[in-house]
């Protein structure tokens, strides 16, 4: 009977834009004590990966850290995997960018550990039919996924080579029963369970891979660190029987079990989330399916990709041009996309980060590409893929995003001298643990734009407005609008018959922009046989979510002055408001040129983490509304401006 062989790998990783303190307590309670246990333990190797953002904290922060490092792979005890430098998913990434990240992260790990990697971490485990070609084209031989993917056997004693165009590599594949065992199990059944794989074949391999903050800041993990502890005692007291090695080792030395497809797609359970509550379906894809937003995050994504390949072509940015794909790159880490147990998209700092990153590749790229010192220019374009044209305003410091499928609302509002998107809201979303709170949330009936018009024929008070309890009384959301020609680049104008309260109406919505803002005008016509009266009013959403809540404050009108944005309020007069954030550098003032009755209030939503769930802050709502009587034939003009300047 030949010795079971056991590959431990743990995974690494602290997405882009985490809180210091949180990258220091995952160093303290899990990547520094689980180093501390390897050294006094030299007969176990494992397999380790870090992410490129965690080991830039690291450099920085704990450099004592890596003479670990050095030490364990100067002993063989410890395989460095590489892996895509920000942790995207490689299936959203265009092929240069994720060979791009692939590289540097090779590069980085022997640049700071003269070490050469030979496979790769695979993020979240995301497969796809191409991923082989990407893999090998940058310099790696292997990747792990999960067993599922690979083969019906259970288990699957080894690596199968996999191809795409041509291009091979290995795949091994991570034991479902072990997973499922370690830490739940007893360390003791763990090591039965190995011993009892074991056969007459040397060749006999089992994979347990984790992330590896399971074993120090997740829910419990003072019992898992003790039962890692005991594991490991277990494994040096079974050497006659287990034997422990990294990947590299095991590839070295094997040959592949044949040659598999695997299926595409990702671990089960994040199966189950992206589908979940919509029925939209299977794959990671169906997370941009499920929040519009991490679509249109990613489809600007893949728009500042190819206006890096156009600047490529040219001569102007030949020395920028690394720095700014490395900017680009970390706005791709997947953290932001989609949502598990681990907030995901709905946590704002994510998306604060990867917002700002992607913006400041942007700005350096049209500095190079455009010339923006006193000209606007305009883009008519499906961004997002729906089939619905999306308008484009850029100027020097501002670029405006509208939506002509929502009546032209204002989805992306990005404040380039502060490199912050204002419309970086959410939706509340169906969720499969919503089914488990006593207090269900309120789901959205409509994007968290700004400029999106609201029109109630009742009186209404904050609460009806913020739950979402009236329907409108009109219709000009549920079609799309028509985008007017116009001969000025700074100008885009929306128009639309609908509608409103039983009448026939006409609604026309025209924006100019200037340098630090924009101004609207609506003309409203009752079209039909009767008078109307009712409420009209644009809803904006600004995501004044980064920062500290002191830094986030109104500094007028005077009932709202030095009040931050948790405030709800229902205020009559209103003919100027401004919201500061002096954390993020900018204000943002609204004018009326007629006063309005205007409602603040914060969006929260429930969000699952590790603990539980957690209500966090997403974005503050403001609604204009001004009363409204025409005849048939009467129009109505209404005027407001916008303007963001630094704070």
């Amino acid at each position: 009977m030949s010795k079971i062989k056991f590959i431990f790998a743990l995974h690494n990783h602290q997405p882009v834009g985490n809180f210091d303190d949180v990258f220091e307590r995952a160093y303290e309670k899990s990547y520094k004590p689980f180093l501390e246990l390897l050294k006094k333990n030299p007969a176990i190797s494992v397999s380790i990966h870090y992410s490129g953002p965690l080991l830039e904290w690291i450099i920085k922060h704990r450099a004592e850290f890596l003479e670990n490092i050095h030490l364990l792979t100067d002993r063989g005890q410890l395989e460095l995997l590489s892996g895509a430098y920000y942790e995207p998913m490689l299936t959203l990434l265009a092929e240069a960018d994720r060979m791009g990240q692939i590289k540097m992260q090779n590069s980085l790990l022997r640049d700071i550990f003269a070490f050469s990697p030979k496979g790769m971490w695979l993020p979240e485990r995301v497969w796809s039919l191409d991923v082989p070609y990407s893999i090998c084209e940058s310099g790696l031989k292997y990747t792990v996924i999960d067993e599922h993917h690979v083969s019906n056997e259970r288990p699957i004693k080894g690596y199968y080579n996999t191809e795409s165009e041509g291009r091979t590599i290995g795949v091994f594949s991570i034991s479902e029963k072990l997973r499922a065992m370690i830490p739940n199990k007893s360390p003791q059944d763990v090591i039965d369970y190995l011993i009892s794989q074991s056969s007459d074949n040397e060749q006999d391999v089992l994979v347990f891979m984790e992330n590896g903050e399971k074993f120090g800041i997740y829910p419990d993990s003072e019992s898992h660190i003790k039962w890692l502890h005991h594991f490991f005692e277990l494994l040096n007291k079974y050497q006659s029987q287990i034997e422990t090695t990294t990947f590299k080792d095991y590839w070295e030395h094997h040959m592949p079990l044949g040659l598999t497809y695997p299926t595409e797609g990702g671990y089960s359970e994040m199966e189950t989330w992206a589908s979940s509550m919509n029925g939209f379906g299977k794959g990671w894809r169906s997370f941009l399916k499920k929040y519009p937003e991490a679509n249109w995050m990613h489809k600007r994504m893949c728009q500042i990709s190819r206006k890096i390949e156009i600047l490529a072509c040219t001569e102007k940015a030949k020395k920028s041009i690394r720095n700014i794909k490395k900017q680009f790159w970390s706005g791709t880490s997947h953290d932001a996309y989609w949502h598990g147990i681990h907030g995901g998209i709905y946590l704002p700092h994510l998306r604060n980060a990867t917002w700002s990153n992607l913006i400041k590749a942007e700005v350096a790229i049209d500095q190079h590409l455009y010339n923006l010192s006193d000209q606007v220019y305009q883009e008519v374009t499906d961004i997002n893929r729906d089939g619905y044209n999306d308008i484009t305003i850029i100027t020097r410091n501002l670029r405006a995003v509208f939506d002509s499928r929502f009546m032209g609302g204002l989805e992306e509002l990005d404040f380039k001298p502060s490199h912050v998107n204002l419309c970086n809201n959410i939706s509340c979303h169906p969720e499969l643990f919503h089914e488990e709170m006593d207090i269900k949330p309120v789901y959205d009936n409509h994007p968290r734009y700004s400029l999106i018009e609201r029109y109630y024929d009742k009186d209404i008070t904050v609460d009806m407005v913020r739950d979402q309890q009236l329907e409108d009384a009109s219709d000009f959301l549920n079609e799309a609008v028509e985008v007017k020609n116009t001969v000025k680049s700074n100008c885009v104008k929306f128009s639309r018959n609908g509608w409103i309260n039983w009448q026939r109406a006409h609604v026309c919505k025209t924006i100019n922009f200037n340098e630090n803002g924009f101004d609207v005008i609506y003309h409203i016509k009752n079209n039909g046989i009767g008078p109307i009266e009712f409420l009209f009013g644009p809803e904006f959403n600004f995501s004044v979510n980064g920062g500290e809540w002191g830094k986030r404050f109104y500094s007028e009108p005077k009932e709202l002055k030095n009040q931050t944005m948790e405030r709800v309020a229902d205020l009559e007069n209103i003919s100027k408001l401004v919201i500061m954030n002096t954390a993020e550098n900018y204000k943002i003032k609204i004018k009326s040129q007629e006063a309005a009755r205007v409602m603040t209030y914060p969006n929260i939503i429930p969000v699952l983490q590790p603990g539980g769930v957690e209500n966090i802050f997403q974005n503050v709502v403001l609604n204009y509304f001004w009363k409204i009587a025409l005849e048939p034939r009467e129009e109505k003009e209404i005027k407001l401006s916008v303007e963001i300047r630094k704070a």
